[in-house]
């Protein structure tokens, strides 16, 4: 994609008006917790990205239950060099070692107290690569789960990353209190390093069907959001949707400088 097109680049947000689970990406270069919608990035720059979900609904729900979603990451080439940095991806809130971090910098995998639903350590969380639509994809998910979103045993969105916590009902001394803020919450953090200097537009996002809490009549996908303490999961069920961050990655300034200097020899020389 070429740099122009690139930043014109406008990120759409089609949803419907009943979509009040808010999903944001954001972006920061790795360590600086400058969050930003977007970034203009060179090669070998390591870069920190965050998921955060809000409550836009009309209800007056106690806090989140449980969202499951499928981060993926557009135009992605591990070939030249681009790493999904290591993260905690097995176990959970009350594992031995434990399965969440906390929201400080250099923490990368699920946050307490969303670890919930233990991942196995026979089906971690990795980096799938998928292409689809002639796009190449980074996706996280479990690693049974290997086929892009909506594909092959990836359709109901139940193989995505669970950040869920307990309500009163199995709660014990060992468990994180209860998270009962609905704005801005931080769920899930992980970093990638940019290898190939080409120019490209990398997006942070969740398609709506990479995310799970399925209605099987209706297909939508929803966060869940406890209505009541005594009850085992969100019993407040609203249809999530992603607002994507981007990174736009550009060659080195040297290298601008470069080639601003041949194309200006170039013209002399006609």
């Amino acid at each position: 994609m070429k740099l122009g097109a690139a930043i014109g680049l406008s990120v759409g947000l089609a949803t419907s008006v009943h979509a009040q689970t808010r999903v944001e990406y954001q972006v920061s270069r790795a360590l600086q917790e400058q969050w930003q919608s977007s970034l203009l990035v060179t090669a070998g720059e390591s870069i920190d990205v965050r998921v955060r979900l809000s409550y836009l609904g009309t209800q007056s729900p106690l806090g989140l239950g449980s969202l499951i979603f499928q981060p993926t990451v557009s135009n992605w080439s591990s070939a030249t060099g681009d790493v999904l940095s290591p993260f905690l991806n097995t176990g959970g809130n009350t594992t031995v070692p434990s399965g969440v971090v906390t929201d400080a910098p250099g923490q990368y995998g699920r946050l307490s107290p969303w670890g919930r639903s233990a991942v196995p350590t026979s089906t971690p969380l990795i980096g799938h690569l998928n292409s689809n639509a002639g796009t190449d994809y980074l996706r996280i998910a479990p690693s049974n789960f290997t086929s892009w979103i909506g594909q092959g045993n990836n359709t109901t969105g139940v193989g995505g990353i669970i950040c869920a916590q307990l309500t009163d009902i199995g709660r014990t001394a060992q468990d994180p209190v209860f998270e009962s803020n609905l704005q801005n919450i931080v769920v899930f953090k992980f970093n990638i390093v940019v290898g190939s200097t080409e120019l490209r537009n990398m997006v942070f996002d969740t398609p709506l069907n990479g995310f799970g809490n399925r209605d099987s009549a209706t297909d939508l996908r929803y966060g869940h959001w406890v209505g009541s303490m005594s009850e085992p999961t969100g019993s407040i069920r609203e249809q999530a949707f992603a607002v994507p961050a981007s990174i736009f990655v550009v060659p080195a300034p040297s290298s601008l400088a470069l080639l601003g200097l041949a194309a200006l020899s170039m013209r002399r020389r006609r």
